[in-house]
């Protein structure tokens, strides 16, 4: 299951974002090729999950996309992971900035996954991870970030202040699991 996701499905939908940038196909064409991933997923949900290791590693994360974005199919494949790998996840598509900071202000997070659709958002991004830092109940919270926009030009990631960039959803859990690890 996890190949379909990570082989077929991720580089389907990194082809349609790629075919709308090149003008190869319209948006109406890419956003019911993307519905109908999402579905797909939806579907498969129940089998992905099936073997799911359901509270194992009492790890928390926050999954969310920065507010104003178009795109979460990615966010979506990203927290089927985490689920299946037991960690408790708290997201909500529509949150605000203040939203998102107070959240983090008033539960306690081991990492916090933000997910931006474009470069634009970036300054956004930025100063969203201080304020989460600086306002987190767990001090020692971790932030991961994912992007399309990191697949075409990875040096971007430097200058955002996150602890760590997942560049796929298996990604994602690797390296938010070592980050938890590592703190205990």
């Amino acid at each position: 299951m996890e190949d379909i996701y990570l082989l077929l499905l991720t580089p389907v939908a990194r082809k349609l974002g790629a075919m709308w940038e090149e003008d190869e196909s319209s948006f109406t064409e890419v956003t019911i090729g993307l519905w109908r991933i999402k579905q797909l997923m939806y579907d498969l949900s129940p089998i992905f999950q099936q073997y799911s290791e359901q509270g194992k590693t009492g790890s928390s994360i926050m999954l969310v996309p920065l507010p104003g974005s178009q795109h979460n199919l990615g966010l979506f494949m990203v927290s089927e992971f985490f689920a299946k790998a037991g960690w408790r996840i708290w997201g909500e598509l529509a949150a605000t900035e203040e939203d998102i900071v107070s959240m983090a202000a008033n539960e306690w997070f081991d990492i916090v996954g933000l997910s931006a659709s474009v470069r634009e958002q970036f300054p956004q991004l930025k100063e969203l991870i201080k304020s989460i830092k600086a306002r987190s109940k767990n001090p020692n919270v971790g932030i991961i970030i994912g992007s399309p926009v990191f697949n075409q030009s990875p040096e971007l990631i430097d200058d955002l202040g996150a602890d760590m960039v997942g560049m796929d959803a298996a990604d994602a859990l690797e390296k938010a699991s070592f980050y938890v690890e590592r703190l205990r």
